[in-house]
């Protein structure tokens, strides 16, 4: 059907001839400026190839051996999880992808959803992660409002997530409810997701014995050995 907002599809409307191309994704990225490069060179091939006729090499039967699309990619696979239902304990894994979300000030943020949930061999991820060992653990509000966002560092936030705490209760909401520190700061104090259930917002620890070893927050992978290297993109709810 026709999108009026579609850049392709107003082309159209003005009687010009248009060439959908589906890039995909390619890990590292996001904004997709490798995969313009590669969209170009392969435009440019495809017009040196008409004007040399060498297309004509070409069995146009191949193209229906190109397999079909599956939704086997994520944007974070993590593998072998052990996790506790009803007392008893099961090895999972997890697909997470990251979803960009347009605010009311027109600018994206990021959220994470647990995407599939199961014995996973056959899917990947951008990202992945063998998580043999590991547990999945609940995260935890930290008790104590902050006034301010002012009032986290990056330092203390790693530290705080280092205990077990996943979100702040945030009591000053600023106009801008951008920011890119690694945790969840929230107007009343709740904690979304916090489960491997399928559809659930991708918030959890993965741990060892009862210590949280990586974060998972809004989708984000953390190693909580190390400085957080990523840019993120988190919304204030």
């Amino acid at each position: 059907t026709h999108e009026r907002r579609g850049f392709g599809d107003n082309f159209q409307k003005w009687g010009a001839s248009t060439v959908l191309i589906e890039s995909g994704g390619y890990k590292g990225d996001p904004e997709k400026q490798y995969i313009r490069k590669l969209n170009f060179m392969i435009i440019l091939n495809a017009l040196i190839e008409i004007a040399q006729e060498s297309y004509e090499q070409y069995n146009q039967a191949d193209y229906e051996n190109i397999p079909e699309n599956s939704s086997k990619l994520s944007d974070l696979l993590i593998k072998n999880i052990k996790a506790e239902r009803d007392s008893i304990f099961y090895q999972v894994d997890i697909a997470i992808k990251r979803d960009e979300v347009t605010a009311p000030d027109s600018i994206f943020y990021t959220r994470g959803r647990i995407d599939d949930v199961g014995d996973l061999k056959d899917s990947y991820g951008y990202q992945e992660l063998d998580a043999k060992g590991l547990t999945f653990m609940k995260g935890k509000v930290y008790p104590t409002p902050i006034n301010y966002i002012e009032e986290l560092t990056p330092r203390k936030t790693l530290d705080l997530l280092r205990q077990g705490y996943l979100a702040i209760k945030l009591r000053n909401v600023a106009e801008n409810k951008h920011y890119n520190l690694p945790i969840l700061l929230s107007s009343t104090g709740a904690l979304y997701g916090n489960s491997p259930t399928l559809g659930s917002q991708a918030n959890f620890f993965l741990a060892k014995e009862d210590k949280p070893i990586y974060a998972i927050i809004n989708g984000y992978l953390i190693d909580l050995s190390k400085e957080p290297e990523e840019e993120f993109k988190n919304y204030i709810q």
